[in-house]
Parts: structure tokens; C-alpha cells; sequence
């Protein structure tokens, strides 16, 4: 599915695997059922070589097990399984704010030698979660995560010369909502509302801290991806923005 939510259909993985190279920018839907984990394993080689949104809408069968960790391993695919409660929710939210693959690589990648300097368990959580946009939502929940206190986690980013955990999070929230706000069609009220924002102003605060412009200034002229990255990059590794992201602001009493 391309930015436009236009559907190119592939019936064999050959077919799929031609429509993702001749449309790096679209959203790739996966049944895992319907892939051998050979498939699976040249969908994943595929990814290496250009990383990009991908979808796998995967049926709770035995089929669909080994193809479905495979893509799990190799990809920051976003599952839906067919048949859960929260079925449709999940795969319109899938589907609506695919992450920047190639953005949240890039950001990860250039971050790497910062990023080593953290412990392990908290260097793979945080480096997870700024590849596929989806982690922790709050600094307790991303020390949990990380296996490591608070305070220990605080301390860690500072020696690293990073920014505060709650910097990664706003990062990573714009690596999941990036192609929606700058491509897509979704009012901006409603795009919030689905990434988990407190209101539309702390998507744009957001924003104009990390990458210097709103969300309809990127809609009407959207930014490289590498100029993405790079802005974001900048802004956690300088500890002394934080000032802007923790500026109060009339109404706001929620990050999120």
C-alpha cells in the first residue's frame, strides 16, 4: 500500500519483492501463512538492503510460525493477528502510522557510537525502540525495560553525552508518526489522537523542538529522510535542548 493508501496487489513473493523495490516508500502487507521461511528469509534480505514499512497481517496457525519469526527477527514488521479482540484497531493503527524504517535506521545507526556507551539491555531497548517508533512511553517504563533503576538509567544517558530518556521517547514517537504526518492524508487532530499525544499542539511542539518546523509545514514540503535524521540526532546528543522539549506550555500537562 503506497502514501496515497492505494493497493498494488502481489501474488507471488517474487511480485512482492519487485513492488518493494520499485516502491521504496510504500507500506508492504505480509500474510506469513502464505510465505515459506525461504520467502520470508529473501523479504528480510530485502529489508536489510532498503529497510521499509512492513505489515505482517498473520493468521494464529501453525503455517504461519516459522515465516512469522523469521520476519520478526530480521524486520521491524509490525504484527497484527488475525482474530484477536483487538483486531481491527490494531491493524488500522498498522496500517495508518506505518514507522520510518529507513528514518529509524539512519537515526539509529548515526546514534551507535553514543549508544554503545549504555548497558546492554537498556543500549538494545533504546536502539529497538528508535528503529520501529514502538517502546516505552514513559521513563520508568524504559528503565524497566532496560533492566536497569531510574536513577541508573539517567545517570548512563548523561555519561554517554545524551540526551534525557524522555528526549528518546519524543524521538521515537516522531520516527512512528513521520510518514503519516508528511505524506498522508490524516487530519492532524486525529493522527495525535492515534499516536498517543496528549493534543495536536504536543505533536507540534514536538516537532518544531526536534526537526525546527510544524507538522503542516513538513505536510506541504516534507524533509529527506537523512535531513530527519540528522536533526533528530543533533537534538539527542545536546543535552542543553532539553530545555525546549521540558518548557511548559499553556495547556499542556501531559507528554503524551
Amino acid at each position: 500500500m503506497n502514501t496515497a493508501g492505494t493497493v498494488l496487489p502481489a501474488h507471488t513473493v517474487g511480485e512482492l519483492l519487485g513492488t518493494m523495490q520499485s516502491a521504496a516508500g510504500m507500506c508492504a502487507i505480509v500474510d506469513p501463512s502464505l510465505m515459506t521461511p525461504a520467502d520470508a528469509a529473501a523479504v528480510v534480505a530485502h529489508f536489510v538492503r532498503t529497510p521499509q514499512a512492513i505489515v505482517a497481517y498473520a493468521p494464529t496457525v501453525r503455517e504461519a510460525f516459522e515465516s512469522s519469526i523469521v520476519l520478526a527477527q530480521g524486520t521491524t514488521a509490525q504484527f497484527v493477528f488475525q482474530g484477536m479482540p483487538d483486531e481491527a484497531a490494531a491493524l488500522r493503527q498498522a496500517l495508518l502510522l506505518p514507522p520510518d524504517a529507513q528514518l529509524g535506521r539512519t537515526l539509529a545507526t548515526s546514534l551507535a557510537p553514543s549508544l554503545d556507551a549504555l548497558p546492554h539491555q537498556l543500549r538494545v531497548t533504546v536502539g529497538t525502540m528508535l528503529q520501529t517508533g514502538i517502546g516505552p512511553r514513559s521513563a520508568d517504563a524504559l528503565a524497566a525495560q532496560g533492566g536497569i533503576a531510574r536513577r541508573s538509567m539517567d545517570r548512563s544517558f548523561e555519561i554517554a553525552g545524551l540526551e534525557s530518556s524522555r528526549f528518546f521517547i519524543a524521538a521515537a514517537q516522531i520516527v512512528r508518526v513521520y510518514r503519516a504526518v508528511a505524506f498522508s492524508r490524516l487530519p492532524f487532530r486525529r493522527l495525535a489522537a492515534m499516536a498517543g499525544y496528549a493534543a495536536q499542539r504536543t505533536l507540534d511542539h514536538h516537532f518544531e523542538t526536534f526537526l525546527g518546523c510544524s507538522s503542516g509545514a513538513i505536510r506541504k514540503q516534507p524533509l529527506p529522510v537523512d535531513d530527519v535524521a540528522h536533526r533528530l540526532a543533533t537534538r539527542l546528543t545536546l543535552r542543553e535542548a532539553s530545555a525546549a522539549l521540558n518548557a511548559p506550555r499553556a495547556g499542556d500537562h501531559d507528554a503524551y
